[in-house]
């Protein structure tokens, strides 16, 4: 795996922490919507970067968990 998609995976989960906890549904449409402008960022600067779906993918897949977290969070919450 290439340490790029970690990357993207990574600030996929950090979004999705950040956003959820504002609401639980932000931080996965925050993470889509960023990890798309990123991919459309690079893909308008063809010199300097490289533009790939996948990345934007790994960004998504990195809120999911995040999501996950946030959704147990009253439950394991409650358990104390």
């Amino acid at each position: 795996m290439r340490l790029d998609y970690i990357k993207h995976f990574a600030v996929g989960f950090a979004i999705a922490m950040l956003f959820g906890a504002v609401h639980h549904s932000l931080g996965l449409t925050m993470a889509a919507i960023i990890g798309k402008a990123k991919e459309d960022y690079d893909k308008a600067r063809p010199d300097r970067h490289t533009s790939d779906g996948w990345d934007a993918f790994a960004t998504v897949c990195g809120a999911v968990p995040a999501q996950v977290l946030h959704a147990l969070a009253p439950t394991i919450w409650s358990m104390f």
